[in-house]
């Protein structure tokens, strides 16, 4: 089987080896190609040393290269991998930012996800791009991803509020519902205090995750008991 020209630049040790395996100049239209190419990058995501820095963080630069893979599977694990290199990824600062629009939501999410470890200084700017998603008119997978993302990205997501919790409360996705009500958690115990009316009214949400979604975040707020004006709610499954 003819594997194609693969490129062998910067590729010392087993992080270099895997990264040729999925950094190609031929089309992997061959199903083992395809399926080495998977294993390789989650491999690489979960790649640690015990005795220093990750391996991986001197190849940064060829994984970042993946970003542009047509496959979202492989854009996805590549995204999960710098974000695990934490700061090592910072040369990749451009590309983590592009990648918040990707075509596929759940690459989005995880480059929230990266920014948020390896390019601080851009969390502003992303959560800026997936506040627009929570735009009623977008697509509802991104209105989920754009929820999703901004649970990753702390004190600049919280000028988002407002549409965090009007998600939560008007989407007609529950998906996005749920994003919405497990962001606010993610954001802290503050995020919680100024969503805390909400989210008890949404657990009693027609949808289970949504209902689910919304205790995990009230918990944040260490009480056994919520109580309102309109009704007192346990935090509890029963």
């Amino acid at each position: 089987m003819d594997l194609g020209p693969w490129r062998l630049a910067s590729c010392e040790g087993s992080p270099g080896i895997l990264i040729c395996s999925l950094v190609s100049e031929s089309p992997a239209a061959d199903i083992i190609i395809m399926q080495t190419r998977a294993s390789a990058v989650v491999y690489l995501s979960a790649a640690r040393s015990f005795s220093g820095p990750s391996p991986v963080q001197e190849h940064t630069a060829e994984v970042a290269e993946l970003l542009e893979d047509e496959d979202p599977g492989i854009r996805f694990w590549a995204l999960e991998t710098l974000a695990n290199q934490g700061f090592a990824s910072a040369p990749q600062a451009a590309k983590l930012q592009k990648a918040l629009e990707d075509s596929d939501p759940n690459c989005r999410v995880a480059a929230a996800n990266a920014v948020s470890k390896a390019a601080p200084e851009l969390q502003e700017e992303a959560a800026k791009v997936l506040a627009r998603a929570l735009n009623k008119h977008e697509d509802k997978i991104f209105r989920k991803s754009g929820a999703e993302g901004l649970g990753y990205l702390g004190e600049a997501a919280m000028k988002y509020l407002p549409q965090i919790i009007t998600t939560l409360q008007q989407d007609d996705y529950p998906l996005a519902r749920s994003a919405a009500a497990a962001a606010l958690g993610q954001l802290g115990a503050a995020a919680v205090a100024k969503a805390a009316e909400p989210l008890a009214q949404r657990l009693s949400d027609a949808e289970q995750d949504v209902r689910g979604a919304c205790r995990g975040s009230l918990r944040k707020l260490d009480v056994a008991m919520v109580t309102f004006p309109a009704c007192t709610l346990k935090l509890s499954d029963t």
